[in-house]
């Protein structure tokens, strides 16, 4: 995390600190109840819609939170089918998490009904930024795990 926050300007200071404290327990906490030993990492800055579609994602689990900006919008199971169908024209209500709280979703691959219906909020052209963290177990998919050392 050093070297990235380094290629991304971010001061060596206190709250440098604080936040890479505050990853570093988010990645412990999943781990713990994911029972694994390696967890995917992705931190990105949004300036875009991102997964604007209701959608549920495609893994048995995933913590999620937005340290800055609008975070993550889901819906309640009784409304997933809908908002799934009609998408931008869903009118049910959208329940939205605030920045810094932190969500824990089972996914499609979780089994059969599971997972939750969510979406990115809707910020292109809007001038906001999003600072998102996204969690998720090893997968056939992830990257090969980062040794420092490259």
């Amino acid at each position: 995390m050093e070297e990235l926050l380094d290629a991304c300007g971010m001061p060596k200071d206190e709250m440098r600190s604080n936040f890479i404290d505050d990853i570093d327990g988010l990645v412990s906490v999943f781990a713990d109840i994911a029972q694994t030993d390696l967890v995917d990492v992705r931190l990105e800055c949004l300036d875009h819609d991102a997964c604007w579609k209701f959608h549920l994602d495609c893994v048995e689990m995933r913590l999620l939170t937005t340290y800055l900006g609008p975070a993550t919008e889901w819906v309640k199971p009784q409304y997933a089918e809908e908002a799934l169908r009609t998408q931008k024209q869903f009118q049910g209500p959208v329940e939205r998490f605030r920045s810094h709280e932190v969500g824990m979703f089972k996914g499609s691959c979780a089994g059969s009904g599971s997972g939750i219906v969510h979406r990115s909020p809707p910020i292109a052209n809007t001038g906001q930024i999003r600072l998102f963290l996204c969690l998720n177990r090893q997968s056939a998919a992830s990257p090969m795990p980062w040794s420092g050392d490259s």
